[in-house]
């Protein structure tokens, strides 16, 4: 992601969230375990939450997912971005977020 002039401190946020998320992205597509460090999930929602309107926007991620009230954090942060964790069988899996 390159844009206008930002803090570094929001800049590195954000590399921090796509290496999050790219990572989540290369283990479901390798068949790897996809449960992320919860340390490295609260701080990601701690970095998204105050800009996620401007994040979604952007068009730099996929359309927000609707989360349901019961999800955890992790699912939570990966439906903000677009990534459905129930779609992990892959074509045919039914989505248990739906776009909004």
């Amino acid at each position: 992601m390159s844009y206008g002039p930002i803090p570094g401190s929001i800049y590195a946020g954000h590399r921090i969230i796509d290496l999050v998320i790219h990572g989540w992205d290369l283990a479901v597509a390798s068949g790897q375990s996809t449960r992320l460090e919860p340390d490295l999930v609260d701080g990601c929602i701690e970095i998204i939450a105050p800009q996620l309107d401007l994040l979604t926007a952007s068009g730099a991620f996929a359309p927000m997912l609707d989360v349901p009230a019961d999800a955890g954090a992790q699912e939570r942060l990966l439906g903000w971005l677009g990534r459905d964790p129930a779609r992990l069988g892959g074509v045919g899996t039914e989505a248990r977020f739906p776009r909004r």
